[in-house]
């Protein structure tokens, strides 16, 4: 029998019903999400809650107050670079800072560099200079080690040195030329001392440390001839062909024209250039002191030489510092040789007074003989004169060459005199 209108099923009723209560359904499950993630926030809390009050009640239990003392430790210090604390514990305390310093510079038990260079980059930046001074003189083996090897390092340096150069021609030509032999005994006695087995070793401030040497002789010799001291002339056979000699005559000898600029330039270039006296001349207007002696010299009896100097220098004019040889020969000041040289200088003296020199284009410099230091004798050679000493060469009157060998006569007293003269009796 069919159902009546008002028996039937509302299907629309019922889908309306149906999705308000998924709608809840979704919403429900939307609010517990969020519930579930609110509960593990506070769980989360809750662990960080508990992991603090932790650390708080360990911070009080390791902190609360207790009957003993706390307990500190010995400080470390060094006697003589070794520590003063027990071997046992010394090792003990090693290991720990090595652990920690390990730890802190990321070095490992195969390379424990990192540590090292840690631990010496902060004594250098944290400890004063003096402190680790003494901490490595402290230690007698590490002194050694430290400033032997950089010493030794340093030493061969200077022996090979410009300076070490500079010392060994010093010491050959102060106050006169050495000679080989004296500046090789020089040498050995400077650097070199007896040994405890009879022979020689080397002179040592410090164990590993050795006084430095000077050249060699054969290695001061390449030295200086790398020195350029100018044109040195020899007199050799050449020089000699034109004159009448009897003996073999040898020496060496400069030219003026060519030396002079060269030692002008020297004084002007170096420290002694504010020394300079000008006496009222033009600024740069050398004036030139020059003169030649001889003397009994040698195997040959005689030697003759010419100086020239500088009168610019002042009172160092005096001294050997500021003389410079210009000629030197085995020969007799009144020698061929002798007069050929002054003949020379005369022609180089004509020009130079008639020449302006330029110094490396930034001075000009003028020569002017002045002075002519010579005894009698040299100033009748060079006059072509001679002097009464050439015959008369003793204070007695009477007396020359000719009876000079003469062992028959006597000195006598003249009368009224007092004895302040007197001649030889040849009766």
């Amino acid at each position: 029998m069919p159902n009546t209108k008002d028996e039937r099923f509302n299907i629309a009723m019922y889908m309306k019903e149906r999705k308000e209560a998924r709608f809840k359904a979704v919403l429900n499950h939307r609010s517990l999400a969020l519930e579930h993630k609110k509960s593990e926030r506070i769980q989360a809390k809750i662990v960080k809650a508990k992991e603090k009050t932790a650390a708080l009640t360990s911070d009080l239990e390791n902190n609360m107050p207790c009957n003993s003392e706390t307990r500190t430790r010995k400080a470390t210090t060094l006697e003589n670079g070794v520590s003063n604390m027990p071997v046992r514990t010394t090792t003990k305390r090693r290991r720990e800072t090595m652990t920690a310093v390990s730890a802190i510079h990321g070095a490992s038990k195969k390379n424990l560099n990192p540590a090292y260079d840690g631990m010496f980059d902060t004594l250098q930046k944290r400890c004063k200079m003096k402190d680790l001074t003494n901490y490595v003189l402290g230690n007698e083996n590490l002194t050694k080690t430290v400033v032997s090897e950089h010493y030794k390092k340093e030493l061969k340096d200077f022996e090979k040195s410009k300076e070490n150069a500079e010392r060994s021609i010093a010491t050959f030509y102060s106050s006169g030329v050495m000679g080989k032999r004296k500046y090789q005994s020089v040498r050995l006695v400077l650097s070199m001392t007896s040994s405890e087995q009879g022979g020689r070793t080397g002179i040592s401030i410090f164990p590993g440390c050795k006084v430095p040497k000077i050249l060699t002789y054969n290695n001061l010799v390449r030295e200086l001839t790398k020195i350029d001291i100018g044109n040195v002339l020899e007199i050799n056979n050449e020089y000699l062909s034109d004159l009448e000699i009897d003996a073999p005559i040898n020496g060496a000898y400069r030219d003026l024209r060519e030396y002079l600029p060269r030692l002008a330039k020297f004084y002007l270039s170096t420290d002694r250039k504010h020394a300079l006296e000008w006496y009222g001349k033009t600024e740069s207007t050398f004036l030139i002191a020059l003169g030649g002696d001889g003397c009994p010299f040698g195997k040959h009896e005689s030697a003759c030489s010419f100086l020239v100097s500088f009168l610019n220098v002042g009172r160092k004019v005096a001294s050997t510092h500021d003389n410079f040889c210009i000629f030197g020969a085995n020969c007799d000041e009144t020698s061929q040789v002798v007069k050929k040289y002054a003949r020379s200088l005369v022609h180089q003296i004509a020009q130079l007074d008639k020449k302006i020199f330029q110094i490396d284009d930034w001075v000009t410099i003028t020569f002017k003989v002045q002075e002519l230091p010579n005894d009698m004798k040299m100033l009748a050679m060079l006059a072509g004169e001679l002097v009464i000493s050439s015959k008369y060469f003793s204070t007695f009157a009477n007396v020359c060459k000719d009876d000079a060998t003469d062992l028959r006569h006597l000195l006598v007293q003249n009368q009224g005199t007092n004895g302040s003269h007197g001649n030889i009796n040849k009766g």
